[in-house]
C-alpha cells in the first residue's frame, strides 16, 4: 500500500473553465510495506467539487479520502497531490463511478473543521457519519497471508452524530441509541410496524425522514 508524507507546496488547479487555487497542503508518496490494506476510504479517485463558505465552488476534482489521518486528498496532476484545508469549505460532492453521490458537509462551527458524510439532512433533525481507517497491530496466532507478511493492518470503523437543536449529540449505531437520542415515542413503533434496521442507510434515512416529521418545532 501506499503511505502519505505531507510537505508545505501549493498548485493551482486547472478545469475546462478556469484555472482556480486550491488551499491546501503537497505531499509526496512513499511506500509502506508494513500494512495490510489501504487508508483510502473510496476505491479509486472519485470527481468531486467543493462549494466554500462563500457559496463558490471549485469543480473538476479527483478526491480520495485518507481515513487514518482524515484527511481529504487531492489529484491535482499526475503525480501531484494536496491535503485540503477544511477550514475554508463547506461541502464535498463526490461522484462514484456507479452513479451514486455522496455529499460531505463541514460541521463547523459545531465542532472542529471536518467534513462528514450526510445520511439524511433536515429542518429538525439530522444524521451524519465519518468512516475512519483505524491502524492495528496483526494477531500472530493467525495463520493468514496477510498475518504473516504484514505487521499491521486496516480496520474500518464509523462514527454517527446527530445534530439536534443546535446540538451534536455522537450515537452508536443501535436502535435505543438512537431513539434516546431522538426522544420520540412514537418512533420506536413506526420502526417495528415498517421492519427497518437501523443498520442499513437507506433505513436510517426513512426513519429519520419520519422523525421530522413529528418532531414539534424547536
Amino acid at each position: 500500500m501506499k503511505y502519505l508524507f505531507f510537505l508545505m507546496l501549493s498548485f493551482p488547479l486547472c478545469s475546462q473553465n478556469a484555472v482556480q487555487t486550491l488551499e491546501g497542503n503537497g505531499f509526496m508518496y512513499k511506500e509502506n510495506d508494513e500494512v495490510d490494506g489501504s487508508p483510502y476510504l473510496l476505491d479509486d479517485w472519485s470527481s468531486a467539487y467543493l462549494t466554500d463558505i462563500y457559496g463558490d465552488t471549485i469543480s473538476g476534482l479527483k478526491i480520495n479520502i485518507d481515513g487514518e489521518f482524515n484527511k481529504v486528498i487531492a489529484q491535482i496532476a499526475e503525480d501531484k497531490y494536496m491535503s485540503i484545508n477544511k477550514n475554508n469549505y463547506r461541502y464535498l460532492d463526490i461522484q462514484l463511478e456507479d452513479g451514486y453521490q455522496k455529499r460531505y458537509e463541514n460541521l463547523a462551527p459545531y465542532r472542529n473543521p471536518d467534513f462528514y458524510e450526510i445520511v439524511y439532512a433536515g429542518d429538525k433533525l439530522s444524521l451524519y457519519k465519518k468512516q475512519l481507517a483505524i491502524k492495528r497491530r496483526n494477531n500472530p496466532s493467525r495463520n493468514s497471508y496477510a498475518q504473516v507478511n504484514y505487521l499491521y493492518r486496516y480496520a474500518s470503523k464509523t462514527e454517527y452524530l446527530i445534530l439536534k437543536n443546535e446540538e451534536l449529540i455522537p450515537v452508536k449505531r443501535k436502535e435505543k441509541d438512537i431513539l434516546k437520542a431522538i426522544d420520540l415515542k412514537d418512533l420506536k413503533t413506526y420502526i417495528k410496524e415498517n421492519k427497518l434496521k437501523v443498520s442499513k442507510d437507506e433505513d436510517l434515512k426513512t426513519i429519520f425522514k419520519r422523525a421530522n416529521e413529528i418532531l414539534p418545532n424547536p
